[in-house]
């Protein structure tokens, strides 16, 4: 009661520049993170913990696709890996890896 208030404007910015911003954002942190993540040798659980940060980043960064290794071994690892992206609502689409990518040892992930 009694005290001014005063309204304080927000910057002018266009639509234009805050996707300028983002596509920056992005580029840097595309820069930053491997098109590929490498679980060879990691459990089950804590590879889909390292699985799960590696997504947010390639997500964030812009990446059409990810690489996940996983090896051969009994097949565990890779099961969980394409059960986990199959779940993901980003990944539109999981496939073995070609043979340049890793072939059976190897999981894309398009987004």
């Amino acid at each position: 009661p009694g005290e001014d208030v005063e309204v304080v404007p927000e910057p002018a910015t266009s639509p234009e520049a805050g996707d300028a911003e983002a596509d920056e954002l992005r580029r840097r942190a595309a820069s930053r993170i491997a098109p590929r993540l490498d679980l060879r040798g990691e459990r089950v659980e804590e590879a889909l913990g390292l699985l799960s940060a590696y997504l947010d980043k390639a997500l964030l960064a812009g990446l059409d696709q990810a690489v996940i290794l996983h090896g051969s071994g009994t097949g565990a690892l890779r099961r969980a890996v394409r059960e986990r992206l199959a779940e993901h609502p980003r990944v539109q689409r999981v496939r073995s890896g070609r043979r340049e990518e890793g072939g059976d040892q190897a999981t894309v992930a398009e987004f």
